[in-house]
């Protein structure tokens, strides 16, 4: 044990002093204290984790909790459904999310009532839901591009009582921030663009509400859903050019729309900046950018499997947020029964758009070509 590195008092980083650009923590692998120290034993808490907390929770503007994956971090909140209340789940939520959800349906662990784009926009769910049920939805959903009105929808979930968690995982802090929106949790995959090197797994959640907080962190340990130091490392490696990374994929993103625009119908293109998007005063009111997604709808499966496989710079396969260009055929994976087959998800990396521009080219010229 480190006990001269261990002195740091309970409270952790101060978030103030702006610690994330400044020198690397030192990776703390302790699996218990001497008395006395931080803590009793490492599934509580970690120099580390703290460090990444204190940055995660700035950015986010609340109290954070950094969990071993995304799933780790939705589990946290899933397992909040307590006695006869009732999860509210979008339908276009992440489908780990909404497979999890189902799952604890099936076996009697919660009660579950799926949530319609038309019923969340409209606001309509809230005539089923009862004080202590948990409203939980993405925006931008995945891998749609669906977006939700953050503050309306906080705002009714606050007068009737319910919890309001957003997982903002493809927005990222830099984009959008709906805590400051009114919602009471939101959720990030930390593997995704905050880390932004396909080479890790976390997750967080973050809160004002300090007894949610606490909550969150006695979950973590009961069902030892933690993070590695060494994870948390990497995390807060690739979190020091998040920002420049997210601003650089949401430029080639938005760059490509204007590609696809000459060879696709402009309705079989989601993206939250699309310029004729039903909810791009929404999108330019709630975010900063529209992010580095982007999906297009191709007529059937057998052309989106042609541009998959004519694409050079793009590498066929899932997650999104790195700083390699990715796409993939959702409907491919259980959970996406319900995705059209010719859809393809496209995570944008921080490559020279001259170089993506002139594979989308190629590869939308070949796949049409034998349409």
């Amino acid at each position: 044990m480190a006990a001269d590195r261990d002195k740091e008092t309970s409270k952790g980083f101060d978030s103030e002093i702006g610690h994330l650009y400044g020198p690397n923590p030192y990776i703390s692998l302790n699996s218990t204290y001497f008395r006395g120290q931080r803590s009793v034993y490492a599934r509580d808490t970690n120099p580390t984790w703290e460090y990444l907390e204190a940055e995660v929770g700035r950015l986010e503007g609340g109290r954070c909790t950094v969990f071993a994956s995304g799933m780790g971090a939705i589990s946290s909140i899933v397992a909040a459904v307590e006695g006869r209340k009732t999860l509210f789940l979008a339908e276009d939520s992440y489908n780990g999310t909404r497979r999890l959800a189902q799952y604890l349906s099936d076996i009697g662990r919660l009660h579950l009532n799926m949530v319609t784009q038309k019923q969340l926009s409209s606001l309509c769910f809230i005539t089923d839901a009862s004080p202590g049920d948990i409203l939980f939805y993405e925006s931008p959903s995945n891998p749609h591009l669906n977006l939700y009105d953050i503050a309306a929808i906080s705002r009714v979930c606050r007068d009737h009582g319910l919890m309001s968690v957003v997982d903002s995982t493809l927005a990222t802090p830099f984009l959008q921030r709906p805590l400051s929106l009114g919602a009471d949790v939101v959720v990030h995959s930390l593997t995704k663009a905050l880390s932004g090197h396909s080479d890790v797994l976390g997750g967080a959640v973050v809160t004002k509400d300090p007894e949610l907080d606490s909550l969150f962190r006695l979950r973590r340990s009961l069902l030892g859903a933690i993070p590695s130091a060494w994870d948390v490392y990497l995390i807060l490696r690739g979190l020091k050019t998040a920002e420049l990374r997210v601003d650089r994929a949401s430029k080639n993103a938005y760059s490509s729309l204007f590609v696809f625009f000459k060879y696709l119908d402009p309705s079989r293109i989601y993206y939250p900046y699309h310029p004729s998007s039903p909810t791009l005063e929404l999108a330019m009111r709630q975010m900063t950018g529209g992010g580095g997604v982007v999906s297009v709808v191709f007529e059937d499966e057998a052309t989106a499997e042609r541009f998959l496989d004519a694409l050079r710079q793009f590498h066929k396969a899932t997650s999104l947020g790195g700083v390699e260009s990715l796409a993939e055929r959702r409907a491919i994976h259980k959970g996406e029964e319900g995705t059209h087959p010719g859809l393809v998800r496209l995570s944008f990396g921080i490559e020279p758009w001259d170089l993506l521009e002139q594979d989308l080219v190629q590869a939308l010229e070949t796949a049409l070509r034998q349409s």
